[in-house]
């Protein structure tokens, strides 16, 4: 079990069911500031720095993968620290591949799930030479030619138009990012399954979430994968791409919220 001391993360609530949020690529944990707040009358938010992001140390040199099962262990040994015997799962994009890995192998501990701009499917041939191209450019130059084309594509057009604040912590989340993480976890996430025959097996409540305006993982994408999971309910966020927490936060939170009377009332 990895050593959960040198992971980073903050939370907030005392009632409620435990909840636990994995950021994005290549974010951090600030990306869940609205639903820290948000949700903590309704639960206990955690939300944690994977390894190599945020103020949390790399778990390993980025010539090697970070792979989500990897990743998943990872959040483990935070819910261990803090007693939390079982929780509640959301995960953004990379956190929701760590999400689907998590409830494979720990399906016991998870109380409910919340997929959040993310995917089931496995990159395609093409995807993946071009995750282990940039892997290979980042371990050499670093993470700065990242910013721009991760900012255009992670945020909606009436974001980057209208909230410079938000942008800015966007570029302000990249540049925190150590170049061994980003480059192991890009490593990591070409090599991750295709879950999509797992969707069905989910068995805890379940929500998909997405922004309207995702460019990287689109509406109609997480619609499919809403109605593989039996039961899962679909919250479309207006004026958002593939950052719906951060952009509307209040939004999603509804959503979410009625995810934890769910699993309250289960």
């Amino acid at each position: 079990m990895p050593n959960a001391t040198y992971i980073a993360y903050e939370g907030r609530g005392h009632a409620g069911p435990p909840f636990l949020l994995i950021h994005g690529f290549p974010l951090d944990r600030s990306m869940w500031r609205g639903q820290i707040d948000g949700l903590a009358p309704n639960a206990r938010v955690v939300a944690l720095d994977l390894p190599g992001f945020g103020a949390s140390a790399p778990a390993v040199d980025g010539s090697r993968a970070f792979t989500m099962d990897a990743m998943a262990e990872h959040v483990i040994s935070v819910a261990d620290a803090l007693g939390f015997d079982r929780f509640i799962l959301g995960g953004l994009s990379m956190g929701g591949y760590v999400a689907l890995a998590l409830v494979r192998k720990h399906r016991a501990r998870v109380l409910g799930l919340a997929f959040l701009d993310t995917r089931a499917e496995a990159d395609t041939a093409e995807g993946r030479r071009g995750r282990l191209e940039n892997a290979e450019r980042i371990a050499a130059e670093g993470t700065g030619f990242l910013i721009d084309p991760t900012l255009a594509r992670l945020l909606s057009p009436r974001t980057v138009a209208e909230r410079p604040d938000l942008r800015n912590g966007v570029e302000l989340m990249v540049r925190r990012a150590s170049a061994a993480g980003v480059a192991s976890a890009q490593r990591g996430i070409a090599e991750r399954r295709d879950a999509r025959a797992e969707l069905a097996k989910i068995d805890v409540p379940a929500l998909v979430v997405v922004g309207a305006d995702d460019v990287i993982t689109p509406p109609e994408g997480a619609r499919s994968m809403a109605q593989a999971i039996r039961g899962a309910q679909l919250a479309v966020i207006p004026n958002a791409g593939h950052m719906s927490p951060f952009e509307q936060p209040e939004a999603t939170n509804v959503a979410l919220r009625k995810l934890i009377r769910k699993v309250n009332a289960a």
